[in-house]
């Protein structure tokens, strides 16, 4: 048991269950980046860092006299990074849901009423 603790996180568990949350992770941020940019006005931390980042963009591209495609590239970068945390973070609530989901079942951990 101790090696377990010493493996990667996301070790323990089936390639496809981690495949699986991958996909469900990658289509729910698609869905809510969709709808934050239908409507960013109900979203004012989306709006906020939108308007951040655009003003950056066209910092570069003005004070350093940047080519846009390289700030394309930059910003491609950064995106990635981001969709990778996002999604690394969502296996890890999906495993972590899914210890607990075991845990009552097995009865590691008892059920409402069932304490004592």
């Amino acid at each position: 048991m101790a090696d377990d603790l010493k493996a990667p996180f996301t070790a323990r568990l089936p390639d496809d269950l981690l495949e699986y949350a991958a996909d469900i992770a990658d289509q729910k941020m698609n869905a809510a980046e969709r709808e934050m940019q239908h409507d960013s006005e109900a979203y004012p931390e989306y709006a906020r860092a939108l308007g951040l980042r655009d003003a950056a963009v066209e910092q570069l591209i003005q004070e350093r006299r940047c080519d846009p495609m390289e700030v394309d590239r930059l910003e491609s970068a950064m995106t990635a990074y981001g969709a990778a945390l996002a999604i690394e973070m969502y296996k890890r609530g999906f495993m972590d849901g899914g210890r607990v989901c075991h845990a009552f079942m097995t009865g590691e951990l008892p059920r409402k009423g069932a304490a004592t």
